[in-house]
């Protein structure tokens, strides 16, 4: 038995799979595998979960705007480097014999 593998382009209707095979396509027994283009959620996933799950990338600007960027002054981190000094310090105190 000799397994020719090719691929092709079809579409999924109402339950039924469309395809257009070539003209020299041998009848027979043939394994189908699916593989769904990223505009179609799979068949476990809402649509409303699928727009969730798409990404949207933004500029440096946009996450700026977005108060995306900024962490450390959220936290009332001034100086990084402090910050990590202090923490390695209270840590070090902490785990002391």
């Amino acid at each position: 038995m000799t397994l020719y593998t090719f691929t092709i382009s079809g579409r999924i209707r109402n339950g039924k799979l469309e395809v257009e095979l070539p003209p020299d396509a041998v009848e027979g027994q043939v394994e189908v595998q699916i593989s769904l283009l990223e505009d179609a959620p799979p068949p476990s996933v809402t649509s409303e979960t699928w727009e969730l799950l798409k990404p949207e990338p933004k500029s440096g600007s946009e996450s700026i705007a977005l108060g995306h960027m900024g962490g450390w002054e959220d936290e009332g981190i001034v100086d990084s480097l402090q910050w990590k000094a202090e923490q390695r310090k209270k840590r070090e105190d902490k785990n002391r014999w």
